[in-house]
């Protein structure tokens, strides 16, 4: 487990299982331009990747569409209620 880094990209072998992913850089500056405390985004090769980042995240959408996983399947529904 790596927390606290974003992942940006999925990473794949050859064969289009998931490698890893590749975390987004740090210290860029709202205007897009790098900080002096800027560290680019390192990849992160595992045996194993869990993707644990809730309905739809950006991530899950590429693997859905690479694999095709929604093929015959109906789109998911959410429900949202408030209590007082």
């Amino acid at each position: 487990i790596f927390p606290g880094f974003a992942a940006s990209e999925l990473l794949f072998n050859e064969d289009n299982s998931v490698k890893g992913i590749l975390i987004g850089d740090m210290g860029v500056g709202t205007d897009g331009q790098p900080k002096d405390s800027f560290m680019p985004g390192m990849e992160l090769h595992a045996k194993y990747t869990v993707f644990s980042e809730g309905c739809r995240g950006h991530l899950g959408k590429q693997l859905i569409a690479k694999y095709h996983l929604d093929n015959g399947k109906a789109p998911q529904h959410y429900g949202l209620g408030f209590k007082e």
